[in-house]
């Protein structure tokens, strides 16, 4: 095929009808690939394994991923990953450090999403998971989108055997009423089932350093976190003469961030890392701050209300020191155990207990936090467990209702196509009355 005259063709359909509906003209484009034969991940040949497909719509929840592969590799499913991106490397590989991973993946722009999912060959996974449940990326056609939903506009119909599944980032901002979906949150928010993410492979779990090295990391955003606030405890603690500590900062710059002249020699912007740089920076660190501010709104809303920081997950994951303010702490399910929890505008201080840590009491909160990341994913396995079960009961009974409806529909038309034929044949005296019956059904 060629494609350039293909984009032609779209170019030209939209200087004839410059107000043309996006939304309609995708519809009518994915209705050409429900007839296509295509079986990208070989689907066919693995007939009667159990396979799930992992979709991420977006380009921001990589992290979530290796967490997804052991459960359901852990489950016995086979797992493929469908990803959003224009080439491999707009993903983040937060595999390298697993061992033997086994995986099929394709990657393309969001059209490839569609179409991809427009395949009938789709039938042949048990379940598909929808990793973002909104597409928060702007400038593309499925822009601000509940993905489900978005499939729905496009005419795309469940496909798997047995239901969607999806965790949205921000459980207070979401709202399931597609009854072929359930929905996991990170931290088992208001009695939802948990799908917890800490598993990031072969990482090492380091002691307490001499160094008491401080990381803030994640997206230099003020939504997300109160950098001027983690500046202002450094300075207290430089003016109480407290020198022995470092603050890294790691993240993708979303707004400007200003480093005080003053605080330059105790504080180091690393830039924005990928796992193959991030991993060895958490192994180095001996804490980690939330950065989280229970005096901005949104925070408070979000994070406060069911919303897992990143910093939570690395902790876990990496058995790091987690310092947070105690609003947040409680959302998490964190006690003074398993982190060092401070009350509204005390940070300097958490951080001065964080550096009088003995390595001896470092361990102890340290073999806390993995005990509860263990604890977490022990009820992530069954939670998860049990929802493909109670999907499954419930989808099924969807699928045959599908059918009944479809069957009516073809007796219906059975109907109209005999009427018709006894209209056009009976003779003339008949017609009349036929007609009356006929018009029911035409």
């Amino acid at each position: 095929m060629n494609k350039e005259f293909f984009y032609k063709q779209i170019d030209a359909l939209e200087k004839l009808h410059p107000d043309i509906n996006e939304m309609a003209l995708a519809r009518h484009m994915n209705s050409v690939f429900v007839n296509l034969q295509a079986d990208p991940f070989q689907l066919r040949e693995r007939k009667n394994n159990k396979k799930i497909l992992s979709v991420e719509v977006g380009y921001g929840h990589d992290v979530i991923r290796p967490s997804l592969y052991k459960y359901f590799r852990g489950l016995g499913y086979e797992v493929d990953f469908l990803l959003c991106g224009n080439k491999p490397e707009d993903r983040w590989n937060f595999f390298h450090r697993i061992k033997d991973y086994k995986a099929r993946e394709l990657i393309g722009n969001e059209a490839f999403i569609a179409a991809v999912l427009s395949l009938p060959v789709m039938e042949e996974y048990d379940y598909i998971f929808l990793n973002s449940n909104f597409v928060y990326n702007q400038n593309r056609f499925d822009s601000n989108l509940d993905y489900k939903k978005f499939m729905r506009a496009l005419g795309l119909k469940d496909r798997c055997k047995h239901g969607f599944l999806t965790i949205p980032p921000h459980p207070a901002y979401y709202e399931n009423t597609d009854t072929n979906l359930r929905h996991f949150t990170h931290l088992g928010t208001k009695h939802t089932p948990m799908l917890s993410v800490s598993y990031f492979g072969d990482v090492k779990i380091t002691p307490k350093s001499d160094k008491n090295i401080f990381l803030v990391t994640g997206n230099i955003n003020h939504d997300q976190k109160n950098h001027d606030m983690v500046f202002e405890a450094v300075r207290q603690l430089l003016d109480e003469g407290v020198t022995n500590f470092e603050l890294w900062i790691n993240g993708m710059l979303m707004n400007e961030l200003v480093i005080p002249p003053a605080l330059k020699e105790h504080i180091k912007y690393l830039g924005e890392n990928k796992p193959e740089t991030l991993f060895p920076i958490l192994e180095q660190a001996d804490f980690i701050i939330a950065g989280l501010d229970s005096t901005q709104q949104w925070q408070r809303n979000s994070y406060a209300q069911g919303t897992c920081s990143v910093g939570l997950m690395y902790s876990m994951g990496f058995g790091k020191v987690y310092i947070l303010e105690d609003m947040f702490a409680s959302a998490f399910g964190l006690n003074d155990q398993q982190a060092i929890i401070y009350s509204k505008g005390m940070l300097a201080s958490a951080m001065k207990k964080a550096i009088a840590l003995s390595t001896v009491d470092y361990a102890s909160i340290q073999g806390q936090i993995l005990q509860e990341a263990a604890r977490r994913e022990e009820r992530s396995f069954k939670d998860i467990e049990q929802t493909l079960k109670e999907l499954k009961r419930v989808y099924r009974k969807s699928v045959n209702s599908g059918f009944i409806w479809d069957l009516i529909n073809k007796l219906n038309y059975l109907r109209l196509k005999i009427c018709y034929f006894i209209f056009k044949n009976r003779r003339e005296h008949y017609a009349e009355k036929l007609k009356k019956y006929t018009k029911i059904f035409l």
